[in-house]
């Protein structure tokens, strides 16, 4: 079919392809108002070495830098732990088992950064700053206590917290203008195919009526 074909299907279609449309609308405002609704809340630590302020050569304060960018994957990967999943739990009480609290929380490292980013969903937004900001100042005593000197058990890595969990004021799902958009476009399609499904069917009814006017001259009487 050319472009002037696909013109003239709306034209003569267009119920069809309206209905098909709301349909999409609708199936998709339906989701987004079962779907169950989470909330996001970011936190961030910054790991640093104290050997930096301790160490005057510039040499011994690299090292010591880069000794902590280079844990900062493993740092992260600390997140979702048993141990954490306890503290947490202690200090937050909802509840959450091991398996759910670390579908719950996530760690990123931005690239050649000391930045730890802990992210916590949660139903409400209060629980999801509240999980957040557990795990991250649980996270940071992990680390510190990981991080101690083997030979004085002094500490040599700390763990701040930089920019601390806020309660978040929108979901972060369901993702309702995407839903709706797919929606949107799944109606579209499925009312342009029913438009062709139904405009083929009628032309193949009036061919075969045209087709039975030619072979039975009476019958075309009969009709006029």
């Amino acid at each position: 079919m050319e472009l002037i074909d696909h013109l003239r299907l709306v034209g003569r279609r267009w119920t069809w392809i309206v209905a098909g449309l709301l349909l999409g609308a609708l199936a998709a405002g339906g989701w987004a108002y079962l779907s169950p609704r989470s909330y996001a809340s970011s936190t961030e630590l910054f790991v640093g070495s104290v050997l930096n302020g301790q160490n005057d050569s510039g040499g011994g304060s690299y090292s010591a830098s880069q000794f902590v960018l280079g844990r900062m994957s493993t740092y992260a990967q600390l997140v979702d732990s048993p141990d954490i999943a306890t503290s947490v739990d202690t200090r937050v009480g909802l509840g959450l088992s091991a398996a759910q609290f670390a579908d719950s929380v996530t760690a990123t490292v931005p690239p050649g950064t000391v930045l730890l980013r802990v992210t916590a969903h949660a139903a409400t937004p209060e629980h999801a700053q509240d999980l957040a900001g557990a795990t991250a100042d649980a996270l940071a005593t992990t680390i510190e206590t990981l991080e101690q000197d083997t030979s004085g058990g002094k500490q040599i890595v700390d763990a701040t917290v930089t920019s601390p969990a806020t309660a978040p004021t929108t979901p972060s799902s369901p993702d309702v203008p995407t839903g709706i958009g797919i929606g949107l476009a799944a109606g579209l399609v499925l009312g342009v195919l029913a438009a062709t499904a139904r405009d083929q069917a009628v032309r193949r009814r009036a061919l075969t009526l045209e087709d039975r006017d030619v072979d039975d001259p009476e019958h075309l009487l009969a009709r006029r």
